[in-house]
């Protein structure tokens, strides 16, 4: 399943086999952890996307009495699941996607990110469950037919209402929706949403100068979260307001 997801410019991150479960994963070249194992061998972690407040919450563990050696995406990600469980989610800014596997509670738990994330899809067939970023990834298991979903291609194309989100264009092949995460245990999996929109009416309260400070202090902190230290940045620029004001404030 590993070797079906490689692509040009990555690279074999690691793989684990314990008890009843098999990880692996694939990294980008520059990308530093993927296969991630906590100390002891109770959790192991694979993980794709990134963290852009990993200062904040590696702060928010140590604070806890957690020793945080680095600050590596995945390795934040495990200790804070291990520490928050679901609940630590709302703690990350980013677009991110995981599985975690608890030997202690003989549980597998997939997550994605918010709004944005890395696509996580899965397959069950009553005796066997397999998930992959993409699903060609699945299609790696003699069991896994690629048959196309015909009724999802449908409603994709004339963008008719109704669609089921955790359907993928392929029978048998599920998504995990963003802002939702998967425990699977041996039985159904339980897909639940960690995150949802906030909705306030605050017509009224404010002007449209109180709109605008909210505004640009939002967008400067989600720029300075992004840019990477130490690196040289580029930007691709479309003339447009998002792209200008992005460039503006990097």
């Amino acid at each position: 399943m590993s070797d079906a997801l490689s692509g040009v410019t990555d690279r074999a991150g690691g793989l684990l086999v314990r008890d009843r479960v098999g990880l692996g994963c694939r990294m980008d070249r520059g990308q530093a952890d993927g296969l991630v194992q906590w100390s002891g061998s109770q959790a192991c972690l694979v993980f794709s996307g990134r963290i852009d407040n990993r200062a904040e919450v590696a702060a928010s563990l140590r604070k806890e009495g957690l020793a945080i050696n680095d600050a590596q995406d995945g390795n934040l990600v495990l200790h804070a699941y291990r520490r928050w469980g679901a609940a630590g989610l709302n703690r990350f800014a980013g677009a991110f996607s995981f599985a975690l596997w608890d030997s202690d509670t003989q549980k597998l738990v997939l997550a994605r990110s918010a709004i944005t994330a890395p696509p996580m899809h899965y397959y069950l067939d009553g005796r066997q469950f397999a998930f992959a970023t993409m699903p060609r990834g699945l299609f790696a298991l003699p069991q896994v037919v690629r048959t196309l979903n015909r009724p999802m291609l449908a409603r994709s194309l004339i963008k008719l209402s109704g669609a089921v989100v955790e359907e993928s264009f392929f029978d048998q092949v599920y998504r995990l929706p963003t802002g939702c995460v998967l425990t699977w245990g041996g039985d159904r999996p339980v897909v639940q949403a960690w995150w949802e929109r906030p909705l306030q009416n605050v017509e009224g309260q404010y002007d449209v100068e109180d709109y605008a400070r909210a505004l640009r202090a939002l967008l400067h902190r989600v720029v300075s979260e992004q840019m990477p230290s130490g690196t040289p940045v580029g930007i691709l620029l479309s003339g447009g307001l998002d792209s200008a004001a992005v460039a503006a404030l990097a």
